[in-house]
């Protein structure tokens, strides 16, 4: 579900981008495109996930006020639902949380971010500013707007993770092949393998595109490796949280095994206790000790 999913919001977001940088081979309008399309996403999602459930709210907080005002005012004893419900059933009739479409907005920004940063290199800069002010958002939409999330526990983000991944990787093709044939960047650094015409276009210079297509895939190929050391020699958590972490799994594991020590003496002490020749004694007093140990 969620690669189908993924599939279909990529393919409608990404094949414009993809069809101007690698078939038109032109930036600018890559550039352009890329701005208009990202920007007008990244304000869509502040403003209908901030700003219109905030004014939402407020309403609903005003028309509630308003209400208890009045009652109190008649006198009245017998007050509507609105103004009676308790806090518990107020929010049990809030909207449930649904991650999921949080979760594909942030996979579908890191493609705009990572996949076409040579014609757009400041959208992460935005991007930054962007998830900076949606997480306050999205801190107000889970305390006011929607009912609070049920915590499950989980390993990683499992599905969402592997998208990552493939949206990184793939970058660094992207990237590479608009660095070499659909802008001039590359025409910067080497020149005496490209021609440009009266109108400003480039192309390949007869004979160097072997040349051109093996400094392609050298830098591609140089990204990747570049990419696997850092996965192989960085660790996902530092040794400092590790040794943290064991250490807590550690107390804790003494800790339940203390208690589970401790419940056991207890029953131990109250099995002795209930069948001792004392308590016998003590609830019959025709049966001695001597008669006791016959």
């Amino acid at each position: 579900m969620i690669i189908k999913r993924f599939m279909f919001e990529a393919s409608d977001c990404y094949l414009v981008l993809f069809y101007l940088a690698f078939f038109e081979q032109d930036v600018v309008k890559v550039r352009s495109e890329l701005i208009s399309v990202f920007h007008v996403d990244t304000f869509r999602r502040l403003l209908l996930e901030g700003v219109v459930p905030y004014l939402t709210q407020k309403v609903k907080s005003r028309r509630k006020e308003a209400a208890v005002a009045l009652s109190k005012k008649t006198d009245d004893e017998v007050v509507s639902d609105e103004t009676n419900i308790s806090t518990l059933v107020e929010n049990s009739k809030k909207d449930h949380y649904d991650q999921f479409d949080d979760y594909i907005e942030m996979i579908i920004q890191l493609g705009y971010i990572t996949l076409f940063a040579s014609a757009y290199p400041l959208a992460p800069f935005v991007a930054i500013i962007a998830n900076f002010i949606e997480l306050r958002l999205d801190a107000f939409k889970l305390t006011y707007v929607t009912m609070r999330p049920r915590p499950m526990p989980s390993s990683d983000i499992g599905t969402w993770k592997v998208l990552i991944k493939i949206i990184v990787w793939m970058s660094a093709i992207t990237n590479c092949f608009i660095f070499c044939f659909s802008s001039m960047q590359m025409y910067q650094y080497l020149p005496e393998y490209f021609t440009v015409d009266k109108y400003g276009e480039h192309d390949l210079k007869a004979g160097s595109g072997i040349i051109v297509i093996f400094l392609l895939f050298g830098i591609e190929r140089l990204l990747i490796v570049l990419g696997l050391l850092i996965d192989l020699f960085v660790p996902d958590m530092p040794e400092a949280i590790v040794k943290k972490e064991k250490r807590k799994q550690f107390l804790d594991f003494r800790l339940h095994q203390e208690e589970k020590a401790k419940k056991k003496k207890e029953w131990e002490t109250k099995i002795k206790a209930l069948f001792s020749p004392e308590k016998f004694q003590s609830s019959n007093p025709l049966i001695g000790p001597k008669n006791f140990c016959r």
